[in-house]
């Protein structure tokens, strides 16, 4: 009989084992998958973490370029400064360089009028009165023709642009001498018309103007009605035709309007040509 109640006791022992080993493995299991959900939300926190970074990494790489585009267009800006300096230090450079090169045909050219008493130098197109006094055959109207020559008679064609009325009667009466014994011959300049200038470029009234009187680069300028806001006044030069050869004389307006360089302010001549840029 007690061998038998141990061995049910046994068996009762037995089940009670298997049953709580049994029960332990389920919570094991059960909780596994809790430690899974938990690592997945860990994870899944941790991806947002990274998400964040790597816009926070984004962001740093935008601010660069945003930096590089403001150094790019503060360079370029000072590239301009730097670019206008040397434009300027140029142009200084060139307008001392033609300066030493200009002024002393500048100064002897503009000098000339003033030795020579400013006399009138006939030219293309003037109308001229000639006379030899107490002979009405030899008293002629003649318009000078455009290649410089005038006809006369006694003497023929004979060029009279280019000269002065006291050399064009000194020239005449020796051409007259042999046919009329001291002849007195008269020249008068009727009309002024080869008295022609040019002022082409920025200014308000461009073209070429007849004028009466012999007038400097100023007065020139204020017969072309001055010069318009975009003209480089700095930069105004004068072609003057002396024979095959073209004289270049420079201008430089804010200067000479300052009172400094006068010097530049030549007197014009028959046929010049003020260019302003």
């Amino acid at each position: 009989m007690q061998h038998g109640r141990y061995t049910f006791i046994l068996s009762l022992l037995a089940l009670f084992f298997i049953s709580s080993c049994s029960t332990s493995q389920k919570a094991i299991v059960i909780n596994t998958p809790k430690t899974t959900d938990t690592q997945t939300i860990i994870e899944t926190s941790g991806n947002h973490e990274n998400i964040a970074s790597q816009k926070a990494n984004t962001a740093v790489i935008i601010n660069p370029a945003d930096t590089g585009d403001t150094k790019q267009e503060v360079d370029v800006s000072s590239n301009k400064d730097v670019e206008e300096k040397q434009e300027a230090l140029e142009d200084e450079k060139e307008t001392v360089v033609e300066d030493i090169k200009t002024t002393a045909v500048s100064d002897k050219t503009a000098a000339e009028p003033a030795k020579t008493g400013i006399s009138y130098i006939i030219g293309a197109g003037d109308l001229l009165e000639i006379s030899a006094w107490r002979d009405d055959a030899l008293t002629k109207t003649l318009i000078v023709l455009p290649d410089g020559k005038i006809s006369f008679p006694l003497i023929g064609q004979i060029i009279a642009a280019g000269k002065t009325i006291d050399q064009l009667k000194q020239e005449m009466t020796e051409k007259i001498s042999p046919y009329v014994p001291e002849p007195v011959v008269s020249i008068e300049v009727k009309q002024a018309n080869s008295m022609l200038i040019y002022v082409i470029g920025r200014v308000n009234n461009p073209g070429r103007f007849p004028v009466n009187a012999y007038v400097n680069v100023l007065q020139a300028l204020s017969i072309a009605g001055g010069l318009n806001p975009f003209a480089k006044s700095n930069k105004i030069k004068i072609f003057r035709t002396d024979g095959d050869k073209t004289h270049i004389f420079k201008f430089r307006y804010d200067d000479v309007a300052d009172g400094n360089k006068l010097e530049q302010n030549i007197q014009i001549k028959n046929g010049d040509v003020i260019v302003v840029p």
